[in-house]
Parts: C-alpha cells; sequence; structure tokens
C-alpha cells in the first residue's frame, strides 16, 4: 500500500512540474537572443557553481532559490528572460516573478540551448 501512495505522490509531483513548466512563456533560442539584444534582463536561475563554470555574457546570476530575496534586482520597466540546466528553475523563477506582478518574463530553456544557437 505504502508502494503505491508513493508512487501516487511521484505522478502528482510530475504533473505539477509539467504543469508549471507549460505555464511560463517559452522561446525558441532565436526568440530569446532577439529580446536579450533588444535589451532584455537576462537572468541564469542556477547555481553559483554552475554559473561559475559558464554563463551567457551579461546574464545575472540569482538561483531560482533566492528570487524572493532578490526581488529589487528585476526591472519592472524590461522584460526579463530567464535561462537554466533543464528549463524547470527558469520555469520556477518566472512562477515566482509573476506572483509578485512582473509580466514580461520569459523562459530561454536551457543554458546549452540558448548558448549554441548563438555560437552557430
Amino acid at each position: 500500500m505504502g508502494v503505491l501512495w508513493f508512487a501516487a505522490g511521484v505522478l502528482v509531483l510530475v504533473f505539477v512540474a509539467r504543469s508549471v513548466i507549460s505555464s511560463s512563456t517559452r522561446l525558441k533560442p532565436q526568440e530569446a537572443w532577439k529580446k536579450i539584444d533588444d535589451g532584455a534582463f537576462l537572468v541564469d536561475a542556477r547555481t553559483h557553481s554552475e554559473f561559475s563554470a559558464g554563463h551567457i555574457k551579461g546574464a545575472a546570476n540569482i538561483p531560482h532559490s533566492q528570487v524572493e530575496a532578490h526581488l529589487g534586482k528585476f526591472p519592472r520597466n524590461r522584460e526579463i528572460v530567464v535561462y537554466c540546466l533543464s528549463g524547470h528553475r527558469s520555469a520556477y523563477t518566472i512562477q515566482t516573478l509573476r506572483k509578485h506582478g512582473f509580466t514580461r518574463v520569459f523562459n530561454a530553456g536551457t543554458y546549452d540551448r540558448l548558448k549554441n544557437a548563438r555560437a552557430g
């Protein structure tokens, strides 16, 4: 019986995670770069160590777990483009920002996808 409850819990978590990701506005890499080139505030939602290992030039490193503590760093007069390793943390970052009234926030997806789109 315990295994069934565990499996049900896992399924609920997967459903919630997918809902959060799909509710964020996911951009194609070219769309993200257009916004970045046009002056969007670029956020890397990964950890400080991940950021140190490589990041998009000009990105602010605000880990998803610290967004609420650093809301003052997010401009309200510019678009905000967020990326991370898999797209999950950027989706959670966007959800947190929307909860605090930010509306022009976009999910650029993964660091590698964004980096490779500019390199190619």
